[in-house]
């Protein structure tokens, strides 16, 4: 008998049939407060060192990990086929010449908009504040990714105001002796005061208003080497951990079932038109539910 696994079904049923969520060993986090990481080059990848892959999050029925779109290695989703047709027809509806009805159209386009993928950059770190020392993939939003891009611009500029670097002459932040490191820089949320203290008593930081957090970048001017460990060096070089292998590939088929059960679990949702439509009395509003805006899509194939 395996008590292993019969711990690991006691967690599914405290956890409402769902597998519990446990962090990847392979995954960094910033930690609340100041974190230096450096960026490491990909032997596969000789432009920029950043993989972008897509995610349906919301989606999954067997927990809170995101799926992993198939359009992150070119092969076809049915999220997004579905996507495309509800949002042509929604807006087909909502922009039609002679009969503009966007109390039909608007639901249909939302519920496409809702099945699109998320865009997440990852790239391969060495946590410079960690005990031991391991390549690690840190996996972020657009918005940080652009701040990253920005940030190598303003060191740029700074390093040349300094006469550090010729004019013109190109800083390569990544390059492994001469590139600089990345001052990571995380405001936790309000709402997660307590847990945060909790976890890290030590952290007498600020706190964000924004429900999920607040991340800064910003390079050090300073350029160093990534490591004068010969054996950790050798292993930047020729062991970097394979991203793919980090999310499990979903078939075509099984997403298609997720899809479908994803759409009948919302049909007696409510979508409310931000400009209502005015109705016989005052307090009440038109709204319409997602299984309606699916029957007002079929119809448009009737005779």
């Amino acid at each position: 008998m395996n008590h292993n696994s019969i711990l690991k079904k006691l967690e599914e049923l405290n956890n409402g049939g769902k597998t519990k969520y446990e962090a990847n060993p392979l995954m960094w986090k910033p930690s609340p407060g100041e974190n230096t990481i450096r960026i490491i080059t990909l032997v596969d990848q000789t432009d920029l060192p950043f993989k972008e892959l897509k995610f349906h999050y919301g989606k999954n029925p067997n927990g809170r990990q995101g799926l992993m779109s198939p359009s992150s290695y070119g092969e076809p989703d049915p999220f997004i086929m579905k996507s495309e047709i509800l949002k042509r027809q929604g807006n087909a509806l909502t922009f039609d010449k002679q009969n503009p009805q966007p109390e039909k159209g608007k639901p249909i386009y939302f519920l496409g908009k809702d099945l699109e993928p998320i865009k997440r950059f990852h790239c391969l770190i060495i946590d410079r504040n960690a005990k031991t020392v391991s390549l690690q993939w840190w996996q972020h939003g657009e918005k940080i990714f652009e701040s990253i891009l920005k940030d190598i611009f303003k060191l740029q500029k700074d390093l040349e105001e300094l006469e550090l670097v010729e004019p013109g002459q190109e800083v390569n932040v990544f390059h492994a002796v001469k590139g600089h490191d990345l001052v990571v820089t995380y405001l936790p949320p309000k709402s997660k005061e307590k847990y945060v203290l909790k976890e890290n008593p030590d952290y007498t930081g600020e706190f964000s208003d924004n429900q999920y957090g607040e991340t800064t970048v910003s390079f050090k001017k300073k350029s160093t080497v990534i490591t004068e460990d010969i054996e950790l060096g050798n292993k930047i070089m020729h062991e970097q951990p394979d991203l793919f292998e980090l999310y499990p590939k979903t078939s075509y088929e099984e997403l298609e079932k997720i899809l479908n059960q994803y759409l009948a679990s919302r049909e007696n949702e409510t979508y409310t038109p931000t400009e209502t439509k005015k109705v016989e009395t005052k307090e009440e509003k038109e709204t319409e539910t997602v299984s309606q805006a699916k029957e007002n899509f079929n119809d448009l194939f009737k005779d």
